[in-house]
């Protein structure tokens, strides 16, 4: 009795750790997993990438899901912190303030093309792991805007 008592017990503890590792492999395949993993500039994209079985190359389903949500949060910021507006950017000298626009834009952003840096960063090598993740950041601001 005191064995199936037991056996009982393993697989009650069996069956809740199993429940529990498929809670974390659904939250492992969110959005916030992508992002975090990509803007984490010791793994950046080539976390994903790197996924590849080697028959597939850039079809690796892991890769490709990555870098659409990222790509798709990207624009989703860019186009509110840097709205595209041709006709007020187009039509301002370099020196003029833009005190009519709602939301100016800086001189140092206009016409400024998130593709070019998105893609810089995803082309980009990975950091070494020893690196603070806040103060890379920090310190690569001026690239990453």
């Amino acid at each position: 009795m005191n064995k199936n008592k037991t056996s009982n017990n393993i697989a009650l503890a069996a069956n809740a750790a199993w429940n529990k590792l498929y809670e974390y492999y659904n939250k492992a395949s969110e959005e916030t997993h992508y992002i975090a993993t990509i803007l984490d500039p010791r793994w950046k994209i080539k976390y994903f990438k790197d996924w590849e079985d080697g028959e597939n190359g850039d079809d690796n389903l892991y890769y490709k899901n990555a870098k659409e949500m990222f790509t798709r949060k990207f624009d989703e910021y860019h186009s509110i912190y840097y709205p595209v507006s041709g006709t007020l950017n187009n039509n301002l000298d370099e020196d003029e303030d833009s005190e009519d626009s709602l939301f100016p834009v800086p001189k140092q952003f206009r016409n400024n093309n998130g593709y070019d840096e998105l893609n810089s960063y995803f082309n980009s090598t990975p950091e070494p792991g020893t690196i603070n993740v806040l103060e890379w950041w920090k310190g690569h601001k001026i690239k990453s805007k």
